[in-house]
Formats: C-alpha cells, structure tokens, sequence
C-alpha cells in the first residue's frame, strides 16, 4: 500500500491578480510620500509670503522720516517786537529831520497831553488838588496843582510817559485788543480834557486826538489798529527820553522852569541828575514791560 506523507504544502505563487494588486499598492505608497513633501513646500511659500506682505503693511504704515533743515525763523511775537524795534528808529529818525516832523506831530501832542496828566494824576493819588492844566502848539505844557508829595509830582510828568506806554504794551499782550484799548483812550482823554483842560489849543488838539482814536477804534481795520496802537505807545515812551534830554540841556540854566529844576529846589541834589534818574527808571520800566509782554504772550 501506498502511504500519502504530510507535511508543509508547497509553495505556490502569487496569482496574476494578486501581483497586479500588490504592485498597485506599492506605487500609491510612493505616491503619497511625492504628495506631502510638495504640499510642506507649498506652505512654506504661502508663509513667506504672508511674511513679505506683512514687511510691506508694516512699510506702508510706518511714515517716512525726513531730514528738514533748521531755520532760524524768528516766532510771530520776536517778529512783532522786531518791527516795534523798526518803528521806534524810524521815530527816532523822523523828530531829526525839521521837514518831516509834522508826521509825528499828533503823537507828540498827544505825549504832552499825558505828560501833564500824570502830573495831575500823581497830585490826586497823594492827596492833593488837581486845578487846571495846558497844552501849547510848541509841544509845551503846564499842569497847576496844590497839596500832595510835591517831590513825585515833579517827577510824574516824564516818568509818567514811559510808564504808561510800557504799561499800554503790557495790556496789549495779555490779550485786550488794541481797538478797545484805543476807543478808551478817546474817551478818558476827552472826559480829563473836559474837567482839566483850560486853554484854547488845548481843547483843539484833545477834540482832534480823542475823534482820531474813537474813529479809528470804529473805522480801521484790525491789523491798523494795531500798527496805530503800538505807534502811540512807541510815542509815549520815546517821547520821555526826548524831553529828558531837553531837560539835561536847560537844566544847567536856573532861570528856566523845568521839572528838574523844580527837584532841584526840593532837594539837594542838582538839576541834570534828577534827569539822569529818570532816564534810568523809564528805561528800567520799559524792559520789563517789554520783557513781561513777551512772556506773556
């Protein structure tokens, strides 16, 4: 008899269909492996470009720093107090030329009016009398007065003059506008005029001057109001060192009535250095007026 020996079954190959489908899986493995690098690198590109295109927001947003050079402009208030500087030397210029005086004649009035107020007005303020005073077509005046600190009403009348146009200037910086500024003078020269004022050229010239200043707190413009403005207070201060220096010329000669003679006699001190004091206390006055009015503004 034949005996049939088992054991492992033998070996056979892989069928044609089950070749096919293995080397299909192969190659889809392969395939797949292709697929994902290039998608990394896709991502990788679309990062850098949100990253440059963020670089470029960023640019676009940031402004352009730009290198301007320095000017030394001067600021509107230095400007201002320079052309006021212009206009006192053309004041200045005009009293020396004879034929051109009469351009400044109306503000040199004018500086008279308040010289002989302020002599007035001191008598008042320390407890004296304020009779009557006068205003001369030659630029002269007298104010009569009884009671009161004799000594600073012989010194009010040119000190007065620089103190009031510094004061003027001070005011006008801390923002009152020259038009009310000028429509006031108008009236208190007109109203002192009326309770003071005793002579013929004087009622003339205070009618003309305080018309001037109420017409043209009304009818001018605003910018020449304050050219108007600051001329008349140019005027007042200027005009004190001009007759102080006509005070130094006669004060050597006692025969003529000036204020500094008037000092004299109260004191011991002699004529011309009482013109000397108050050149340096207008002078005093005005730079702080000058230098308060730029702070100020």
């Amino acid at each position: 008899m034949y005996h049939r020996v088992s054991g492992s079954a033998p070996k056979t190959e892989p069928s044609c269909c089950q070749a096919k489908i293995g080397g299909a899986r192969c190659r889809s493995g392969a395939g797949t492996g292709a697929s994902q690098s290039a998608v990394a690198a896709g991502k990788v590109r679309q990062a850098e470009v949100r990253q440059s295109q963020r670089r470029q927001r960023k640019a676009a947003a940031t402004p352009t720093r730009r290198r301007t050079p320095v000017t030394a402009t001067p600021s509107p208030q230095w400007q201002r107090w320079l052309g006021l500087a212009a206009l006192s030397l053309l004041l200045i210029g005009l009293w020396q030329v004879p034929w051109l005086g009469w351009l400044v004649y109306p503000f040199r009035v004018f500086g008279t009016f308040v010289h002989e107020l302020s002599h007035g007005m001191t008598a008042i303020a320390t407890g004296g009398t304020f009779l009557r005073f006068q205003v001369s077509s030659d630029l002269s005046g007298v104010a009569q007065s009884s009671g009161g600190v004799r000594m600073l009403i012989a010194s009010a009348g040119y000190v007065g003059s620089a103190v009031f146009g510094g004061v003027l200037l001070l005011i006008n910086a801390r923002g009152v506008r020259a038009r009310w500024l000028l429509a006031a003078m108008g009236l208190i020269l007109a109203l002192l005029a009326v309770l003071f004022l005793r002579n013929a050229f004087g009622w003339l010239a205070a009618g003309v001057l305080s018309a001037g200043l109420l017409g043209a707190a009304w009818r001018l413009s605003e910018r020449w109001q304050q050219w108007l403005f600051d001329l008349l207070a140019l005027q007042l201060v200027l005009d004190g060192y001009s007759s102080l220096w006509t005070v130094w010329q006669l004060s050597g000669d006692a025969s003529v009535a000036t204020d500094a003679q008037s000092m004299a006699n109260l004191t011991w001190l002699p004529a011309w250095s009482w013109a000397v004091i108050w050149a340096l206390f207008s002078t005093i006055v005005l730079v702080f007026c000058v230098r308060a009015s730029i702070r100020r503004a």
